[in-house]
């Protein structure tokens, strides 16, 4: 099982990618592992996905991202990670320079968890992505997580669908989309927001001088629900810079986009204006 494995790694210098997805280790294999990757300086990327460690897990995986410099990408998606658990990954992150991607989507930490991993995103400067989809974090979480997207510049990519997020919540990202310039990708699907409610957050993206002014981030995504992915009053901005990527045929932005690029001319590749 899992110790098995772990003793592997101890050893092991080539492995880069490790899959253990739905093999119910518990916290007794989490904590295998994580003696393996104390020592272990090849694996960049760990798949732990309904693995049901919990909080105990949890603890004995952050002991490693203090040190482990190594790993690149982490899921631990539905494990039972309470706000505990979510606490311990946090302070070790507050130390940790190397993880990329971080998911811990559906997990139910809540509120609690998602402001101790706010004050993560104040410090760290190395996590580009973030899952915490379906964890109740409510308004009262994205409050905090807001508050650290002020300050946040490493942070690219944020899901946060099935989170109970309402109308207040809303207000709290369109305030930090207002300072952010780093976020491209922000997930907020099946929380229950009709258009309407994403009027503060199209404003602040179309008032943010700065993801107007850079290619990347201007292709952000808002997903809000099937059939629903980019905010209209974005589409002329989005369009325009999709088209002055490098490498990126007009082709490929009419697929993406769909028959709403269809009357747009593909500008002279510089950044918009």
């Amino acid at each position: 099982g899992a110790a098995s494995l772990a003793e592997a790694l101890k050893l092991n210098t080539s492995l880069a990618s490790l899959g253990l997805s739905g093999n119910e280790i518990g916290a007794a294999g989490a904590a295998s592992l994580s003696k393996a990757l104390k020592v272990n300086t090849s694996l960049a990327s760990l798949d732990l996905f309904r693995n049901e460690i919990g909080a105990a897990g949890a603890a004995s995986l952050a002991e490693v991202l203090k040190f482990n410099s190594s790993l690149t990408s982490l899921n631990l998606s539905s494990n039972g990670i309470d706000t505990a658990g979510a606490a311990s990954l946090a302070e070790a992150l507050k130390l940790n320079t190397s993880l990329a991607s971080l998911d811990l989507s559906h997990n139910e930490f809540g509120a609690a968890g998602a402001a101790s991993l706010a004050e993560v995103l104040k410090l760290n400067t190395s996590l580009a992505s973030l899952g915490l989809s379906g964890n109740k974090i409510g308004a009262a979480g994205v409050a905090s997580l807001s508050e650290a997207l002020k300050l946040n510049t490493s942070l690219a990519s944020l899901e946060l669908s099935d989170n109970e997020i309402d109308v207040a919540g809303v207000a709290f990202l369109a305030e930090a989309l207002k300072l952010n310039t780093r976020l491209a990708s922000l997930d907020l699907s099946f929380n229950g927001i009709d258009k309407a409610d994403l009027k503060p957050i199209n404003q602040a993206l179309a008032d943010n001088r700065t993801l107007q002014d850079s290619l990347l981030p201007a292709s952000i995504g808002l997903e809000l629900a099937s059939g629903c992915q980019y905010p209209p009053e974005l589409m002329p901005l989005i369009i325009r810079q999709m088209c002055a990527l490098p490498g990126v045929p007009k082709q490929v932005v009419l697929a993406t986009i769909g028959g709403l690029a269809d009357s747009v001319k593909p500008p002279v590749k510089q950044p918009y204006v």
